[in-house]
């Protein structure tokens, strides 16, 4: 039982820094805003979407990810950053 509270030690670490990231991500997201409200951009530009969740995806083939998880996931994130930009842009 020890190597299994070791993995969920471990699992808990990288979690940690999934967050920190997530975290960075957003604040990337905030400057991103600024500049779309100086240019008049709108929040959701659809190739920029597609070409980031084709990136990722790209990069996770091969590795021991599930097969359509990356691609899953960052539908959510920028969905949920599309909504965050949306809620700020329309004020």
């Amino acid at each position: 039982m020890q190597c299994l509270a070791d993995c969920r030690r471990q699992i808990d670490v990288i979690d940690d820094q999934i967050v920190d990231l997530l975290n960075k991500r957003y604040g990337v997201v905030r400057n991103v805003i600024d500049i779309k409200v100086e240019n008049d951009l709108p929040a959701r530009i659809p190739t920029r979407i597609d070409e980031v969740i084709g990136r990722v995806a790209d990069r996770a083939e091969g590795t021991s990810i599930p097969d359509g998880l990356v691609a899953r996931l960052y539908r959510d994130i920028i969905e949920t950053a599309c909504r965050f930009e949306e809620k700020i842009l329309t004020k």
